[in-house]
């Protein structure tokens, strides 16, 4: 299973580092905690379409996902707890010239955008690493 490179398209993925505990607005912590992510990372797999049905076979119809990503690197790290930038930086630009034009030139900026996808489940062949994602509830084309 090889990916082709007309496939590929701009993601990026940030990783959880960890949590801060939310405070009220007298100082008082509420027992509540907000995750933290890392410097979203670009990469450049491959994704399915919403709800695309090419690699659903490596775990089945069962399991509750909205896109699968594919990339060619079997030891390419991913875990549970990272959300990726995909439709986000899409619905900015406008149009995937444009915004593969701005990551070409160095000038992509996804500062403002919010993750709009979390990893469900991993799985590693030979030569590639495969995930599904789920849509986080809430986020909306800007």
């Amino acid at each position: 299973m090889r990916n082709q490179d007309r496939d590929r398209r701009p993601v990026w993925i940030a990783k959880y580092v960890g949590q801060v505990a939310e405070t009220d607005e007298q100082g008082r912590l509420t027992g509540r905690h907000t995750p933290q992510y890392g410097e979203p990372q670009l990469f450049w797999p491959t994704v399915t379409v919403m709800r695309g049905y090419t690699w659903n076979e490596f775990w089945g119809k069962a399991h509750d996902y909205d896109r699968v990503v594919r990339i060619d690197d079997p030891l390419w790290w991913v875990d549970e707890n990272a959300v990726l930038y995909i439709d986000t930086p899409l619905w900015k630009y406008g149009s995937f010239q444009e915004l593969n034009r701005a990551v070409l030139d160095g000038t992509v900026d996804i500062s403002d955008c919010e993750p709009d996808y979390t990893v469900k489940r991993i799985g590693h062949g030979k030569s590639y690493t495969i995930f599904t994602v789920e849509k986080i509830e809430g986020v909306q084309m800007q």
